[in-house]
């Protein structure tokens, strides 16, 4: 008996490692949300719209966000892509996006937020802005059959 004691004892160690690490991995990598369109409405907001049954909000500005748009009619409010945050997208190969507000990426200081398009289209009622403060990295590419329309643009 005292040898399996032992035996769970010594495995604490490398489950505690594991968990750290793995932690580690999901702030390093952050998660990503992939639009499935599964609620019926165009909605970003309505969590039964996305697989990991959360909408990814503005709320969620200090976490790494990965968004993947493959088809659908969306509509949101304002979106920002690497706020607080290092490496956050947004992609979009397909669908419609209508966004209600300004599109931003990479927003505060030392933030960085990139979007690729290679088809669908995106319409910002306010601003689509890259790069919002002093040393932030913010790219987009948008190629393919891929549109983009806003209010106003600033790089």
């Amino acid at each position: 008996m005292n040898t399996i004691l032992n035996r769970i004892v010594q495995l604490r160690v490398p489950v505690a490692i594991v968990a750290a690490l793995f932690a580690f991995s999901l702030s390093v990598h952050g998660q990503t949300w992939i639009w499935t369109g599964n609620a019926g409405t165009p909605a970003w907001s309505d969590a039964e719209n996305w697989d990991q049954s959360t909408a990814p909000t503005l709320t969620g500005i200090n976490i790494v966000q990965h968004v993947e748009i493959g088809f659908g009619t969306i509509e949101s409010g304002a979106r920002e892509v690497g706020r607080n945050t290092v490496g956050s997208s947004q992609t979009m190969s397909g669908g419609s996006l209508t966004i209600t507000g300004t599109h931003r990426y990479g927003v505060l200081t030392g933030a960085e937020g990139s979007g690729t398009q290679s088809a669908g289209s995106i319409i910002s009622s306010g601003l689509f802005q890259l790069g919002v403060q002093n040393n932030t990295t913010a790219t987009y590419t948008l190629s393919g059959t891929g549109s983009l329309e806003a209010s106003h643009i600033s790089i």
